[in-house]
């Protein structure tokens, strides 16, 4: 490629998560942001999963400074959902509780994902109330 662009490094980044090549993601996002490309919600989605997968809570931890730092809104389902599994996978539910509250747009997914984690996590209590909260 001449030009390096969002959409190619996209396209290669999610590839990777497709084939269950977290750590190729990892270095591939690595590469796209030494080379100043911006980031879209999708290859931050795909960067977190691969956090999730490959065991990289730091890089996961920087995601999401990057995402606030570059203001990528959360309103995207699957930002959040990605952003709460990751958070609840490396045992950091109150982070995982914080980002749901931000994400503005909640669905059934959203809120399964957020119960699973306190569930995981042994808080039991938080996810019954939870659960009361998305039914009502």
């Amino acid at each position: 490629m001449n030009e390096r662009s969002k959409v190619p490094w996209n396209s290669i980044i999610n590839g990777c998560i497709r084939d269950s090549d977290y750590k190729a993601n990892l270095l591939l996002f690595r590469d796209m942001h030494v080379s100043n490309v911006k980031s879209l919600e999708l290859t931050m989605v795909s960067l977190l999963i691969a956090c999730t997968h490959f065991g990289a809570p730091e890089i996961g931890q920087w995601g999401h400074l990057y995402i606030e730092k570059e203001k990528i809104e959360v309103e995207d389902v699957f930002l959040g959902i990605a952003l709460a599994d990751f958070y609840a996978n490396c045992g950091c539910i109150d982070n995982t509780w914080s980002v749901s509250k931000g994400t503005a747009k909640k669905d059934v997914l959203t809120w399964t994902f957020m119960i699973g984690g306190f569930s995981m996590c042994g808080r039991g209590q938080n996810a019954i109330e939870l659960f009361e909260e998305m039914q009502s």
